[in-house]
C-alpha cells in the first residue's frame, strides 16, 4: 500500500548517485585538460551564479519569516478558547507551511545547481574531443 513511499525515496537516491558519479568522472576528466583559461572563468561564473541564487533565498527566507512573527506575535479575536487554539494552530500551520516550501525551494535550487554544472561539465568534455578530431 505504501511501498511507493519507500521504493521511490531510494530510486531517486541512486539517480542522483549515479549521476553524481558520472559528474565527478567527468569533473576529473576536465580538471586534467584545463589548459584553457576560458573553462576557469566559465566555472567562476557557474560559481557566482548559484551562490547569488542562494543569497537571494536567503533574503526571501529572511523576510517570510519577519512577516511570520508579525503575524505570529498578534491575536486579533482571540476572545475565546476555541478562536485562540485556532489562532495559534493557524500560526503553526503556517511555519509549517512556510519550512516545506523553503526546504522544497532548497533542494529545486540544488538539483539546477547539479543538473546545470554537469551540462556544463559535459559540453566542456564534448568541446575538447571536437578539438582533438579537427
Amino acid at each position: 500500500m505504501f511501498e511507493d513511499h519507500l521504493v521511490k525515496p531510494c530510486e531517486v537516491q541512486a539517480r542522483n548517485g549515479m549521476r553524481a558519479m558520472g559528474t565527478l568522472k567527468d569533473t576529473a576528466q576536465l580538471a586534467a585538460k584545463m589548459d584553457r583559461p576560458g573553462t576557469l572563468f566559465e566555472a567562476m561564473a557557474l560559481f557566482y551564479s548559484a551562490s547569488q541564487r542562494g543569497l537571494d533565498l536567503q533574503k526571501q527566507w529572511r523576510e517570510d519569516w519577519q512577516a511570520w512573527a508579525e503575524y505570529a506575535s498578534k491575536l486579533p479575536g482571540a476572545d475565546t478558547t476555541s478562536k485562540l487554539v485556532a489562532r495559534q494552530s493557524n500560526i503553526m500551520l503556517q511555519a509549517q507551511a512556510q519550512i516545506s516550501e523553503q526546504t522544497t525551494e532548497a533542494l529545486e535550487l540544488m538539483d539546477n545547481i547539479f543538473v546545470g554544472y554537469s551540462f556544463w561539465v559535459s559540453q566542456q568534455l564534448q568541446s575538447d574531443k571536437d578539438d582533438d578530431t579537427s
